[in-house]
């Protein structure tokens, strides 16, 4: 057993297959053949294969992931087979190129239909391609978002519609109370000035002389809008109060 690194001379243990502190293989051996190699042999001296080029294939496999799958496409039918043809007509440049713009307005279906398009084309880089794959993923993510009616809101979403409907509420009561109130002053003054004994024989003099009395046919006027009014106001109250105890 090697008690020592035969390439930086450090202690190790017993159980060691490398160095600990170099990394150095502490038995190395021809991968072809499996007998032990010197670490600074180039060839195995039994069998003759080239240590070089294993050892810089380790390394190129160390940096490079697997070469990518490449997935065959699902058949299409009506618009997404004209979807499909739009895309296998792109170059590998083009179609990268509309996948890293702007994806907000394409659909879910286009995207998958794209992705599948992507993946059936062994020549892309691989990091082009995981780029490519992340951007389609959140877009898709993205348009399945729930929106408009049904859609959760936040509780400040929540809190505002109340606000809103709380004021809509009161200045439905305050409207209601206002018109109601000079409604009511209109028909009271209206009814009280038409029922007046010396206003209804002027009134009448005036009609027989062919002469109208203004204030009189306004006094009636108010008696008809003032009931209105009135009625008008306390519908107003009463949806103001209703929306109120809704709240």
């Amino acid at each position: 057993m090697i008690d020592t690194c035969p390439k930086c001379s450090a202690s190790l243990d017993e159980d060691a297959n490398f160095c600990p502190s170099c990394s150095a293989p502490v038995n190395p051996q021809c991968p072809k053949c499996e007998k032990p190699v010197g670490l600074d042999a180039k060839f195995c001296k039994y069998c003759a294969f080239d240590l070089t080029q294993k050892v810089a294939d380790d390394e190129k496999q160390s940096i490079e992931p697997a070469s990518q799958p490449v997935k065959s496409k699902p058949e299409y039918t009506g618009v997404d087979a004209l979807l499909s043809e739009k895309y296998s007509a792109m170059s590998d440049f083009q179609l990268l190129t509309m996948l890293k713009g702007d994806l907000s307005a394409q659909t879910p279906k286009s995207l998958s239909i794209a992705l599948a398009e992507l993946e059936a084309r062994p020549k892309i880089d691989w990091r082009e391609m995981n780029i490519a794959k992340t951007r389609i993923t959140e877009a898709i993510a993205g348009t399945n978002k729930p929106k408009g009616f049904g859609a959760p809101f936040p509780a400040s979403h929540y809190k505002v519609s109340e606000d809103a409907q709380g004021e809509k509420a009161d200045k439905l009561v305050k409207s209601g109370g206002i018109t109601a109130g000079i409604s009511a002053l209109a028909f009271f003054w209206g009814v009280s000035y038409t029922n007046n004994t010396a206003n209804q024989l002027r009134a009448g003099f005036g009609s027989l002389v062919g002469q109208t009395d203004s204030t009189y046919a306004f006094a009636k006027l108010c008696v008809i809008l003032g009931l209105i009014g009135v009625i008008v106001g306390i519908v107003l109250l009463i949806v103001g109060f209703s929306q109120r105890n809704t709240r």
